[in-house]
């Protein structure tokens, strides 16, 4: 007779053997020591300045008390609009605590100390199965890109290669390769003054006139996507969904209308395997869980030292020893040493 413990690494199994489309969310990074939300609320509070001579403190305090009062910027960013002068702001330094975050890694990697978890997992669905994987994220910074690097195989995000970089698409490859869809932008993406995505490195900052490619949570967001580079990748995520035979969701909130009508049809509808890994799962995975009628549903959080399961058999979850939740732990137990 299964245990438990058997029923939870079968499942997880079959959604890697199906080379599943990955999605990434703030908590793909955290284990890292990118910022996140409670970090990043600190930091546009102690850093955001709001002009006294354009009425900008009047919304901004507004805004702030949201923050304090729930404790949850993405949701203050859905209830406050701010003009659009505070929200540039608000991207810049968006862009400064991350790129310092992300830089920080990269210096690891670089230095030898330290390999990203995502590497395992890569090298594995290359080397039994399809060529090409598809990896859909809502972060800014460039693990995903480091990741591949690591791999040794190559990626595309839809910029050219070079150091300044145009948005040319996505050109399919017979080789092996790693598409990074950035449904909300990258720290190495701007506008240029003719309003031209372009990609440019870290080296110097951006020149006088460009402005971030990175679309902040709030209703404004939707209203930024209509154009590329965010048409043609929203595209392409939308695509993947619809094809996907399997799906991994890493540290996502399961709370983007940008990816998330054609990732839950997947999951609900079509009962693809799925797999969602958190160290909290959200409201929204918990909602959509107890009405899911997906047999191939797991999802794994934190409980303790161990790890709370639910799936179709415990739907409101079941303890299991160790800690599975955690990503590094997960592939160990599934894929062994890929």
């Amino acid at each position: 007779m299964k245990t438990t413990q058997d029923q939870v690494i079968e499942l997880a199994q079959k959604c890697l053997s199906e080379v599943p489309v990955v999605v990434l969310g703030s908590g793909a990074s955290r284990q890292y020591g990118v910022g996140g939300m409670d970090e990043l609320g600190m930091c546009l509070r102690k850093n955001v300045v709001p002009d006294e001579k354009s009425g900008e403190p009047a919304i901004w305090d507004k805004f702030v008390a949201d923050i304090e009062a729930n404790g949850d910027l993405e949701n203050a960013l859905h209830r406050v609009t701010l003009p659009h002068t505070l929200e540039l702001r608000v991207v810049e330094e968006t862009r400064k605590l991350l790129l310092s975050d992300d830089q920080r890694v990269f210096g690891k990697i670089a230095d030898g100390s330290l390999k990203l978890t995502l590497v395992q997992l890569l090298r594995y669905l290359l080397r039994v199965a399809n060529p090409h994987i598809v990896v859909v994220t809502t972060n800014y910074d460039r693990l995903v890109e480091y990741a591949a690097d690591q791999a040794n195989v190559p990626h595309q995000t839809g910029f050219s290669h070079g150091y300044w970089r145009t948005f040319s698409d996505f050109s399919a490859s017979k080789a092996a390769w790693v598409e990074i869809l950035k449904v909300h932008g990258s720290l190495d993406w701007f506008l240029d003054a003719a309003q031209n995505p372009v990609a440019l490195p870290d080296s110097l900052p951006p020149p006088a006139g460009f402005t971030p490619v990175m679309v902040t949570p709030g209703v404004g967001k939707y209203e930024k996507t209509h154009d590329d580079p965010f048409r043609t990748i929203i595209t392409r995520a939308d695509n993947a969904f619809k094809a996907a035979r399997s799906i991994l969701s890493l540290g996502y909130g399961f709370r983007d209308r940008h990816i998330q009508p054609k990732m839950q049809k997947r999951i609900a509808n079509d009962r693809v395997p799925t797999v969602f890994l958190a160290k909290t799962l959200s409201a929204e995975i918990r909602r959509f869980l107890k009405t899911c009628e997906n047999p191939h549903y797991l999802a794994l959080e934190q409980a303790g030292t161990n790890t709370r399961a639910y799936f179709s058999q415990s739907p409101d979850g079941v303890e299991v020893s160790g800690s599975i939740w955690e990503f590094p732990t997960f592939l160990d137990a599934t894929i062994g040493n890929s």
